[in-house]
């Protein structure tokens, strides 16, 4: 039988170390796999309105800042009524404007709640949050944060 190269003899044992690594962990990932942003933002203000008929700014942030938004609650004193949430800039988010929710219903025995304690949708740099009420008798609260 013909003797093995010595650099096979090398490629052997750097292959046994890596596999050896592998086995011990060396190169698992440490904790969990990151989903989403990596800070958390949480939203510590609130902001209320009350529908136009029209969409309406319900909070614009600073040049340099963004408003984050966690969550609504929208009732209606009337039989029926939609609305839409939207972020973009200019006067009413009329400039780049990006729907956040589609239109939904809500009525005087259905009001309409989604809420958590982390931001979920963020505006651009100086950018707003819109609310486009169908009616008047349509108010509400968005839990937000500026920053």
């Amino acid at each position: 039988m013909l003797p093995i190269p010595r650099w096979k003899d090398g490629l052997l044992w750097i292959f046994g170390l890596l596999l050896l690594a592998a086995f011990l962990g060396v190169f698992a990932p440490e904790g969990e796999a990151q989903v989403g942003p990596p800070n958390q933002i949480l939203c510590n203000n609130t902001s209320t309105f009350t529908g136009t008929g029209a969409a309406a700014s319900v909070i614009t942030a600073g040049a340099s800042q963004r408003v984050y938004l966690c969550g609504w609650h929208i009732t209606n004193t009337a039989a029926t009524g939609t609305f839409a949430i939207t972020t973009g800039t200019g006067t009413n988010c009329g400039t780049g404007t990006v729907t956040v929710t589609p239109s939904m219903s809500v009525t005087s025995t259905a009001p309409t709640t989604d809420h958590i304690e982390f931001a979920t949708f963020n505006s651009a740099l100086g950018g707003s949050f819109c609310v486009n009420a169908t009616v008047t008798t349509v108010t509400g609260l968005l839990w937000i944060g500026v920053y």
